[in-house]
């Protein structure tokens, strides 16, 4: 859910400023609207920040396990570490460069042996030239019968030769064949390269000793950070009335109110404190039970809920969830991502471990997804479980699956029509609410009138007995079909309450249309959830049956190494493309299907408070 804000504006005597700053700082409840400035403090502290970030970068690089290496103290301050570091880094990637290109002049020149200035200018004293040529062996041959050539290499088809002749001559048939000759010596170019990366070793050297300093300029990077938000926040409160007073604008979660309240009246100060006005563009603080807050990153990778609109994230967790298990589907593949995961959520701290908890969800949603999908490393689980368990694998049959899946994409754009009508209440009024009301009638009253039409009695979707909740609606082909028309008649009608009422019609008719080619679309879109957990137990059966032949009838020590190799090749394979399509495919139906049809607006901004830096990271 979005916690509910308010606005602050405030006006301050100029010489209490300071003071206010440092305890908002201090408070860290007020989000202060900044503006944009060059103020030279700010891009000094940003650039320090920069250098900071980048040197924290490098030195991760060269982080080791190993705990042999002793800690020395630093000489300089942190940013003159971080200096080092950095510069020191450019001319570490400048030597790799120099010897990337030294070793591919070796190479080159590797195939004409050792030649070097000496030995060319030894023949130039003599009156004669060295020339280099590059042909294939049957030109070589048609060469070699007629001209002075004497070949120095061969590689494959390719023969490098030479051709000495008098000082100025040149022979005109070898023109086509010549080639650069750079004239090095091999033992000088090696001894170069050897040299570079001497120096390389030695400064590799320097930056894993300077590893332990990580903690040193961390440190100075929250100060940095806590100097830069204040500094902004000075340069935002603006100056009025000749700069006798500052003014200030912020917002804060109204639930703090009587907080920010008792801080404010202990200055010389006017301040109102406001709801949000429609338009306004108001910062966003999500605040989810700890099962949906795993959700957020995933709904970041799109964006921000809007202030005025429902959050999604609560919506979005529990399908997201069981897609990635549809699309995973495996029993197996589960267990091995849950001991992974767990593993992860005792190593790892903050965000990591939040992401190792929402890899968990998914090891478990995979486990729950293959045991009703009936799959085990590419078995069936029926050939495998006793009787009394086998009616647990509620789609075992290839057809119900599939239905299945349909019938989620149907509950989930039922669910994204739902909340666009709540939306539309609360941003615009009941009336817009009301075509989103008829597509969603058109859209369930079309099901009921072919679940009750269309489908034999008895119809069921593995343990969803879907003919039998139809008929408890008395006379449900008439209702469906009443829901239909009445659906209709508010896309007509409603499909914007600005326009005139004839002119209504004329524009509804277009939306009906998209409307009744849009949904069904949109609910075969879902088939894809089915189609990936299928392919994915088709190939692990594959690779099983692979498996088995590798081994025979008769297996012998190399039978049973070569099944094994197959059996976990092929399936850490199948897992790998699993695992992306499971996130793919559910992220493709979340912001297409399921936000298109919510009509989710997003865009908005993260309520970032004014507030020490270490107060984040502990969070």
């Amino acid at each position: 859910m979005i916690e509910k804000m308010q606005k602050l504006s405030c006006f301050i005597y100029h010489q209490e400023t300071e003071k206010l700053l440092q305890d908002l700082q201090d408070v860290g409840l007020v989000h202060i609207e900044t503006i944009t400035t060059d103020d030279p403090e700010i891009q000094r502290l940003e650039s320090e920040k920069k250098l900071l970030d980048e040197a924290l970068k490098i030195l991760k690089g060269y982080r080791k396990e190993e705990k042999g290496l002793q800690k020395k103290t630093p000489e300089g301050s942190p940013l003159e570490i971080a200096r080092r570091v950095v510069e020191r880094q450019g001319a570490i990637q400048q030597i790799q460069s120099e010897i990337q290109s030294m070793e591919r002049t070796l190479k080159e020149i590797s195939v004409w042996g050792e030649f070097g200035p000496e030995d060319k200018e030894k023949l130039e004293s003599l009156g004669l030239s060295l020339r280099f040529y590059m042909a294939l062996e049957s030109a070589y041959k048609r060469l070699s019968s007629d001209l002075p050539v004497e070949k120095i290499n061969q590689i494959g088809k390719t023969v490098y030769f030479v051709a000495i002749t008098p000082k100025g001559e040149e022979i005109e048939l070898l023109k086509p064949y010549e080639v650069a000759y750079r004239p090095l010596s091999m033992e000088a170019l090696e001894k170069e390269i050897a040299l570079r990366e001497a120096t390389l070793s030695e400064w590799f050297l320097e930056l894993e000793h300077l590893v332990p300093t990580m903690e040193l300029l961390e440190g100075k990077k929250a100060e940095i950070e806590d100097r830069l938000a204040y500094r902004l926040a000075e340069v935002s409160a603006l100056e009025e009335a000749e700069g006798t007073v500052r003014f200030l604008q912020g917002w804060f979660p109204k639930k703090k109110r009587a907080k920010i309240e008792q801080l404010l009246q202990s200055y010389t100060l006017v301040y109102l404190i406001e709801d949000p006005k429609p338009g306004e563009n108001v910062p966003v603080l999500l605040r989810n039970n700890f099962f949906s807050r795993l959700f957020e990153p995933i709904l970041s990778l799109h964006s921000v809920p809007s202030y005025y609109e429902i959050d999604p994230t609560p919506l979005v967790a529990p399908f997201f969830a069981l897609f990635f298990g549809l699309c995973m589907a495996d029993v197996g593949y589960g267990a091995i991502m849950l001991l992974i995961t767990l593993v992860l959520v005792f190593l790892t701290r903050g965000a990591g471990r939040r992401l190792a908890w929402l890899g968990v969800v998914f090891s478990v949603m995979t486990m729950v997804a293959g045991w009703i999908l009936n799959s085990v490393f590419g078995v069936q689980l029926t050939g495998i479980l006793p009787g009394e368990w086998k009616g647990t694998v509620f789609f075992a049959n290839i057809n119900d699956a599939m239905a299945f899946s349909l019938m989620l994409g149907v509950l989930q754009l039922s669910v994204g029509l739902i909340v666009k009508i709540l939306n539309k209440i609360r941003m615009e009024g009941i009336l817009y609410a009301l075509h989103p009301l008829g597509t969603l009638l058109l859209l369930l009253g079309a099901l009921v009138a072919m679940v009750a039409g269309l489908l034999p009695p008895g119809f069921v979707i593995g343990p969803f007995a879907i003919r039998a909740w139809v008929d408890a609606i008395p006379q449900a082909v008439t209702v469906g079909m009443g829901m239909v028309g009445v659906g209709v008649g508010l896309i007509l009608f409603f499909n914007n309450p600005k326009n005139k009422l004839w002119v209504r019609p004329l524009l509804g008719l277009w939306e009906l249309y998209g409307t009744v080619t849009g949904l069904p679309g949109d609910i075969l879109s879902y088939i894809r959830l089915f189609a990936l957990g299928l392919s994915g137990g088709m190939l692990g059966s594959a690779f099983n049956q692979i498996a088995l032949m590798a081994k025979g009838e008769s297996p012998g020590f190399l039978n049973w190494v070569g099944m094994i190799l197959i059996l976990v090749v092929g399936h850490g394979l199948n897992l790998a493309l699993a695992l992306l399509g499971a996130f793919v495919h559910p992220l493709r139906l979340t912001f297409l299907e399921f936000f298109k049809t919510m009509d989710y607006q997003g865009g908005g901004r993260r309520y970032e408070p004014f507030r020490h830096r270490e107060y984040m990271q502990k969070e």
